[in-house]
Order: structure tokens, then C-alpha cells, then sequence
């Protein structure tokens, strides 16, 4: 079973992340910031990481590029947040970010994206 963490600061958001995937399914865990995923990331080898960027504590730029030079992980990462722009593209980029969704997102369109990203 594949492994997905979901990195948001909003409960609801991770919530309904859970309940979708769960039901395609993937094995899901959770952090609310980019600190919490990173110490996941850490103890647990995930297929792939869906994570916001506006969030407390460690946003979710801090946590991609302590995910690729801290951990030196290279983990499938989606980033899902609204107002990606085409200067956010460029930096997600640079990080090797799998690809990116705006919020609001279509389900299926976020799910054909998992999919073609873990499989």
C-alpha cells in the first residue's frame, strides 16, 4: 500500500485529504507544518508528500528545501495551495517539486495527478 503525508495547517484540509485518499486505498498520515513533516520524514519512508505552502511554524518552501538539503530526500512532493503563480512555478521548480495544484482543486483532477506521480 502506498504511503501519502499530508502536510496543512487546516485540520478540515487534511481531514477531507485523508478521507478521499483513504478511500483510494493509500496509507495517509498527517502534519499540520512543515516542522512536523520533516520530523516524519525522518522516521517513515512515504511514496509521496501532498503539502501547502502557507502554513505557521515552518511554511511549506522551508520544508521542500529542508526535505531536499537536509534529508537529502527525493520524495514525489505536490504541493497544493491557492495563488501559485508563475514566480512560485519557478521556485517549486528549482526544488524539483513533482508538480502543484491551485486550491480550490477538482478531485479528479488532483487524483489523476497522485496517481501519475506514484505510480
Amino acid at each position: 500500500m502506498k504511503k501519502i503525508l499530508v502536510v496543512d495547517d487546516e485540520a478540515y484540509n487534511r481531514d477531507i485529504l485523508r478521507k478521499i485518499l483513504t478511500k483510494e486505498a493509500f496509507t495517509v498520515e498527517e502534519a499540520s507544518n512543515g516542522a512536523e513533516a520533516l520530523e516524519l520524514l525522518k522516521q517513515t519512508a512515504y511514496d509521496l508528500v501532498l503539502l501547502d505552502l502557507r502554513m505557521p511554524v515552518m511554511d511549506g518552501y522551508e520544508a521542500i528545501e529542508a526535505i531536499r538539503t537536509e534529508l537529502h530526500n527525493p520524495v514525489s512532493i505536490i504541493v497544493i495551495s491557492a495563488n501559485i503563480d508563475s514566480l512560485t512555478q519557478e521556485r517549486l521548480a528549482s526544488f524539483k517539486v513533482a508538480n502543484y495544484i491551485n486550491k480550490p482543486y477538482q478531485l479528479h483532477t488532483l487524483l489523476s495527478i497522485i496517481h501519475k506521480e506514484i505510480y
